[in-house]
This record gives structure tokens, sequence and C-alpha cells, in this order.
């Protein structure tokens, strides 16, 4: 079973992200965990001020987070269909990053689900500041949902790579597992430069040999930088996820500050999915 976790701050965008996790695990049996966290700090030069004040606000907090996640509990048991799944709210004072591995770890989450950008993120960055956390501190696998997706079936995943990352099944396997569950093709998208080195031929070769059931294609890239090929495929050929690995030491790491992602995101708006390393 497929244990899913959903970070809510009950923006537009998160409940975009719901109904993407909805459709994506609609026909398997799944858990969904839904995450809200809360906190309220308030100061004064009055302690007892300060203290009764964070209180009442805790519990307005607590009392709004709890019934909006009554909100959602009740719309997924309205929509699902699916027998074999099963929804648990979790509302959480804290952080989110602390609340979110906590859960991880509780409950051995398979992959994270949220949108790009939360109730308070403006409309001209690419990724709200808790979803870089949540990607930066490498958790569990995360899908970013930008916002206003309309789910559509994922049969083409495009998959950049420079080929220095020594691939482990950890890498891999859920990016083979939801390509074989969704049947879809793998494109992989690596950069040359006179050829391939040693260390890029052993990685290619693992690559292969791990994903061969579902015989993923190769394309290769000479003159451009690994970013804009990005945009251009996306562009030329039918891309519903972009996947990739966050390696400390690769390109991916400044990827997601570069103009070129910000096109991907304002003028295709697929969800990308992140894979710590």
């Amino acid at each position: 079973m497929k244990k899913v976790l959903i970070p809510t701050d009950f923006s537009d965008n998160s409940k975009v992200a719901l109904d993407y996790a909805i459709e994506l695990y609609k026909d398997a049996p799944c858990s969904f965990y839904v995450l809200n966290t809360y906190d309220q700090l308030v100061t004064s030069d009055h302690f007892d001020v300060a203290v009764a004040t964070n209180l009442k606000a805790l519990q307005m907090l607590k009392k709004n987070s709890e019934t909006q996640l009554k909100k959602i509990e009740t719309y997924f048991k309205k929509k699902n269909t699916n027998a074999n799944q099963q929804i648990k709210t979790i509302s959480q004072i804290g952080t989110l990053i602390a609340a979110v591995k906590d859960v991880v770890n509780k409950e051995a989450i398979d992959v994270i689900i949220m949108g790009t950008k939360g109730e308070s993120s403006s409309s001209n960055i690419i990724f709200g500041s808790s979803t870089l956390q949540v990607i930066n501190k490498r958790i569990a696998p995360v899908i970013a949902v930008p916002n206003e997706y309309n789910f559509s079936e994922i049969k083409h995943i495009l998959f950049p790579t420079d080929l220095y990352i020594e691939f482990r099944d950890k890498h891999l396997k859920f990016l083979l597992d939801i390509a074989k569950q969704t049947k879809s093709k793998i494109t992989l998208l690596h950069k040359i430069f006179r050829g391939l080195n040693t260390v890029q031929r052993e990685n290619k070769a693992k690559l292969e040999n791990y994903l061969s059931e579902i015989n993923p294609l190769f394309e290769t890239i000479e003159e451009k930088e690994i970013d804009e090929a990005i945009y251009d495929y996306e562009q030329s050929h039918p891309t519903e996820l972009l996947a990739m690995i966050n390696n400390k030491h690769s390109f991916i790491e400044n990827l997601f500050f570069t103009p070129v992602v910000s096109k991907i995101v304002k003028h295709t708006k697929i969800p990308f999915l992140v894979i710590p390393s």
C-alpha cells in the first residue's frame, strides 16, 4: 500500500495538489496523510499578557486547522471511489519541516505531494518557501504541483541527468514504480561534451540495466545547457512529469533558480518529481 503525505495550508494550490494525489493513485491501495501545521507567537513587555494572548491565538489556530481538515476529509470521502484507500488528517503545532519529518518517519511515507506555492507566495516566484524547504531537506520524494494544474494521465516522464550520480536503488525505485504504475515512458536527457567519459558510461549502463523493463529512451544534447534543453524538449514533446534527482553536487541544485525553469513553470505548468539523493 502506498503512503502519501499531502501538506496543506488550505490554499487553492494545496487543493490542486490534493486533487492530483487522488487522481494519481485513484486505482491503487493507498493511505493519504493530510498535514496542516500552525504556530503563533505574540510578543509583549508583559509576560502574562503574552502568554494569555498566545494561548488564545493557538486555540483559534488549532480550531481552524481541525475544522478545515475535517472539510478536506469530507471532500475526499465524497470524491474517492476506491475501497482500498483511506485518509488521515493531522493538525500539528510547530514548523512544517519538523512535522513533515515526523510523519515521514513514523508512517514510512513513500512520497510527498504538495503545491509549488502556498497561500502567502508571490505570483512572481517559482516555488514557495515551504516547498523549497521540503525539497532541500531531502526527506522523501516530492511531487510539486503547479497552481491551476489540471490533472493529465502520466504517459511521458522526462528525466534529465548529467550522469555523474552513482545511481542506486533508493534513487530509482520510486521513479520506476511510478512509470510502471502509469505505464509511462521515461526519456533520459543528458548532455555530452566530446562523448561520455568513463564515469558517465558506467552510470548510464546502471540506468539502462535498472530501467530495462520499461525500455527507457536516451536523448543527448551537445550544444545547449541542460536547463535550456529541458525547456526545449518539453515544448516539442508531450511531457506530464519532470523527474529530477536533488543531488548536492549536481546541476540540479541550482536549476530551480534559473530563468529557464521559470519558463517551464509559467508556460507549461507540469509537475516536478524531485527525488532526494
